[in-house]
């Protein structure tokens, strides 16, 4: 099973790769303001999983100049998944100051920062998201920076178990809290998702705990879903229960769970409103019902009895992507395995 560190160098090696492919389409076509838009968003990802904070900057600052050339040339500009620009550069710029070590100079860019959130709330009101990290900034900041001063001049191994150790301090003081806070949706969906995020870096060298975060942080999804909806949350219940089912055993459990992650991620397809990003929230669900089919591969023994869910007609109608199942293209269900002899 790979580590979260093999799992990130893989997603650079990807994010590089497209980042190429944009800068060849745009000495091609440099007034397209959607290949820019797209070049500034991956690189902005790759500053996001770049630990090397001298890197970092740099694809910070290329990320910046390529979503300002996508404004010049259009101000409504946005990147594909329908995120204007102004914002991607307001989270650019946002990022550069969390990172910046120079109070003076991080307090301009967080400035910058402000001005296009304000410039692009005037043509998407309802994105707020960005706001309310502004709020919070300075101690974000701080905690930040000494994260990153954790992993300097250590080697590949070195930071894999410092990721795990700063994910665990991070959770037992989640803990501390959870009694004080325990009625609080958004303090319940940031310690599940923490809870997460231990569980992938800790599954490689303990697979047993990292369940256990597993099953701790879909409880606690489960707990903030039913205080407040909230479609990150829905989301990320959703993912927690399918993971919770591979592992379990019993496929009548296993069955049920599936079923509830899928009415999660539902419930968060509800709250969509970019016609878009629905579209490709559907075909995800559609794709999810090719689990049954991984649980049995998983589970030979006990194939047989988990059900194949049938896919309902308006997602089975639904156009194939390229990460579609392929128990899910055929034109009919394949047959169920037959018992070994």
């Amino acid at each position: 099973m790979a580590t979260n560190l093999e799992q990130q160098e893989d997603l650079r090696q990807l994010l590089l790769t497209e980042c190429e492919q944009c800068r060849i389409h745009c000495n091609q076509q440099p007034r397209n303001d959607k290949l820019f838009a797209h070049w500034g968003a991956m690189l902005l990802q790759l500053a996001v999983i770049t630990e090397e904070l001298p890197v970092k900057h740099e694809f910070l600052k290329e990320s910046r100049e390529k979503l300002q050339r996508a404004i010049d040339i259009n101000p409504n500009s946005a990147t594909p998944d329908g995120q204007l620009s102004l914002f991607q550069l307001a989270n650019a710029f946002y990022m550069t100051y969390i990172f910046e070590s120079d109070d003076s100079q991080a307090e301009k860019y967080l400035q910058k920062c402000s001005q296009l959130c304000q410039k692009g709330r005037k043509k998407d009101p309802k994105n707020t998201a960005i706001l309310k990290q502004i709020k919070e900034a300075p101690q974000q900041r701080e905690e930040c920076l000494k994260t990153a001063k954790r992993f300097e001049g250590k080697s590949k191994e070195e930071r894999q178990e410092e990721l795990a150790k700063l994910g665990k301090e991070k959770c037992d003081a989640f803990e501390e809290q959870l009694q004080t806070n325990g009625e609080d949706a958004s303090f319940l969906r940031t310690y599940g998702s923490q809870l997460l995020e231990l569980s992938i870096l800790t599954e490689h060298e303990d697979a047993v705990g990292a369940r256990g975060y597993v099953r701790k942080a879909m409880t606690l999804l489960k707990k903030s879903s039913e205080i407040a909806k909230d479609q990150q949350c829905l989301t990320m219940l959703s993912l927690a229960t399918n993971a919770v089912a591979m592992v379990e055993e019993d496929p009548s459990t296993a069955h049920a769970l599936l079923l509830q992650g899928r009415r999660a991620f539902s419930d968060a397809i509800a709250l969509e409103q970019n016609a878009e990003q629905l579209a490709r929230m559907l075909m995800q669900l559609r794709d999810m019902y090719a689990t049954n089919y991984t649980w049995r591969e998983h589970h030979p023994t006990a194939a047989l009895r988990m059900p194949i869910d049938v896919v309902p007609p308006q997602l089975a109608a639904l156009p194939p992507s390229e990460s579609t199942p392929p128990q899910l293209v055929a034109s009919s269900p394949p047959p169920p395995p037959q018992p070994q002899p």
